[in-house]
């Protein structure tokens, strides 16, 4: 096993004037982390929040959030990685990317556990572009697009490292992101061009969700549209797992009611932004933290729409979003390379209110 210490290095910064109290500012750069991998694409904070994971183009990184330091390197994809996750017990790593293989790693030994490849099934994906755990950490669900518009949605035997389901999406189109609701019972795919598609998880499948709502949704009952035409970049559960957010390269998040489909909250992104490339619900779900394809992080009441807090930062291409289990830091990770680790000052927001 090979350890590497990397540089850290601070970005610059600029600070819109929202602010919790007096001139601390609710989003605060700590750390910005060197991955020296090429573009990072995704990152993951681990269940007891002691460290994040980091993917670029060949290898899967693990850092203490404390130092910075690197802790782990997961080396053995042959292409891009494009998604990373933690099992809810924070022992396992899932990976996936171009590679057309879902790989699983022991976070503590950095062994490689299981290859899970979807050429066994003789399939023509060209790569897997999602993976996420359910609640239960026994079965992965993952997204692939296809370039005959064959995408599909794969359900995983974690232990047995086999294919348990697979459904073809109804009218493919190209899948970004994917998302597992916290009771485990929805999964919501974000596609290219905007829809967001649900699914109720069963014992032996998926079954479309929506399913007797004909009026509301007279040609396919599952689709949630979010934008004709530009693509849902992310979605996300709410802790309780009756509303979902949706991203949008429509300058929007969205909030929906997931047993309707009716949208509750439309938020528009910073005037000058092309693109909210990511939103997600805090731990609480009172909050709605949300980053734009040039890097500009905002905190929303999720009730409202309201703005909160927000800050800049300097990357031109951010692919990644994730909040720490505690609600305390963000990450942020994209072309230039690294992994940014901001504070959230969260707790300070009913001051705000006051």
């Amino acid at each position: 096993m090979r350890y590497f210490i990397l540089a850290l290095g601070v970005t610059s910064l600029a600070v819109l004037p929202q602010r919790a109290c007096g001139d601390e500012p609710l989003i605060k750069l700590r750390r910005s982390i060197a991955l020296n991998d090429g573009a990072v694409r995704a990152a993951a904070f681990s269940p007891d929040r002691q460290t994040v994971v980091a993917c670029g183009d060949h290898f899967v990184q693990l850092f203490d959030l404390k130092t910075g330091d690197l802790l782990n390197r997961f080396d053995g994809h042959t292409d891009a990685v494009l998604s990373v996750t933690f099992s809810p017990n924070g022992k396992l790593l899932a990976s996936s990317g171009k590679e057309k293989a879902i790989r699983l790693w022991d976070v503590n030994t950095g062994e490689l556990k299981k290859v899970l490849p979807l050429y066994e099934f003789r399939l023509q994906q060209e790569q897997i572009s999602r993976v996420v755990f359910l609640p239960d950490g026994k079965t992965l669900v993952s997204c692939s697009p296809n370039s005959r518009n064959q995408n599909q949605v794969q359900l995983w035997d974690v232990e047995k490292g086999w294919w348990t389901y697979r459904a073809r999406m109804i009218n493919p189109r190209e899948p970004l992101d994917l998302a597992v609701s916290p009771d485990g019972k929805l999964i919501a795919v974000g596609e290219k061009p905007g829809i967001v598609l649900l699914w109720d998880v069963v014992q032996f499948g998926i079954q479309t969700h929506f399913p007797e709502d004909r009026q509301r949704f007279p040609s396919k009952e599952f689709r949630i549209h979010h934008d004709d035409e530009k693509p849902v970049s992310s979605v996300s559960f709410s802790p309780d797992s009756q509303r979902l957010v949706s991203s949008g390269w429509d300058n929007t998040a969205r909030v929906w009611d997931v047993k309707t489909g009716r949208q509750l909250l439309k938020i528009d992104g910073p005037e000058k932004a092309k693109a909210v490339q990511a939103a997600l619900y805090s731990p609480d779900g009172a909050r709605i933290v949300s980053v734009t394809r040039d890097e500009t992080i905002q905190i929303r009441d999720a009730a409202n729409g309201r703005l909160l807090g927000s800050a800049i930062g300097s990357d031109k291409a951010v692919r990644g979003l994730a909040i720490s289990p505690d609600g305390k830091l963000a990450a942020t990770c994209g072309s230039e390379g690294v992994v940014k680790l901001w504070d959230l000052r969260l707790s300070t927001i009913e001051e705000i209110k006051r």
